[in-house]
């Protein structure tokens, strides 16, 4: 069998988003159930920290997002 990377997952969100943080538990969920297949970051933060970082994400993908 072939040795392959874990499948990264990451959700990024505000924290006083409900639907974050379901996705937030689903990816955490996946990465206990596969263990060595998956893993996750989560990454929170509030609404100042999450107009900085959809700024920076966007300038890093431009054709995606513009």
């Amino acid at each position: 069998m072939e040795s392959t990377d874990p499948i990264k997952i990451t959700v990024a969100g505000r924290i006083d988003d409900p639907s974050f943080h379901r996705c937030a538990m689903i990816a955490q969920k996946l990465e206990e159930d596969h263990y060595g297949e998956v893993t996750c970051e989560v990454l929170s933060f509030f609404e100042t920290q999450w107009e900085e970082h959809l700024k920076k994400v966007a300038n890093k993908l431009k054709g995606v997002f513009y």
